[in-house]
């Protein structure tokens, strides 16, 4: 892998002689369950993140957790598309189940304040439904949009943030 200054060294090298610029390091994630133990009964979904900074931060979050069972407080919002891309699995799933659904481009991280109060009364931890998105695109799952991922799509739109899976 190559440095960011070596990165940026080699895009204003090619700038300057015409050359091909280098493509932008894509990270792909995996977005799961609270645990580990529990990811087989929540699936799991491929997230690809391109952007240096996200990446960073994606690495950060990971690197603060307590141990590599806990789950963190930060969801994600990805846009997603359907048809199968190869990658997008259920990895922790003994089959390997292939989502008829991709996600496209990871938008952002929200961080979740699980301790708060929510839609189950105060202190449940139960989230609340991100303002700008309708409810079903962060209470789904990835096999909830898989049986009709079109339809899914039509219906609630392209951008997902789903409760409960964190990186």
């Amino acid at each position: 892998m190559l440095s960011l200054s070596k990165c940026l060294l080699a895009s204003t090298m090619a700038i300057a002689f015409g050359l091909p610029a280098l493509q932008a390091e894509t990270v792909y994630f995996l977005a799961g369950g609270a645990t580990l133990e529990s990811a087989p009964r929540s699936q799991a979904y491929v997230v690809p993140v391109s952007d240096p900074a996200m990446i960073a931060q994606a690495r950060q979050i990971l690197a603060d957790r307590p141990n590599r069972y806990a789950s963190t407080n930060w969801r994600l919002r990805v846009r997603i598309a359907a048809g199968a891309d190869g990658l997008n699995k259920n990895f922790f799933s003994p089959d390997r189940t292939v989502w008829n659904w991709h996600a496209t481009e990871f938008i952002r991280f929200v961080f979740v304040d699980y301790g708060a109060s929510g839609p189950g009364g105060p202190g449940t931890g139960d989230p609340t439904a991100p303002p700008d998105l309708p409810e079903r695109s962060y209470s789904a799952s990835p096999r909830d949009i898989s049986e009709n991922a079109a339809g899914f799509i039509a219906q609630y739109g392209d951008v997902i943030e789903l409760w409960g899976y964190s990186l």
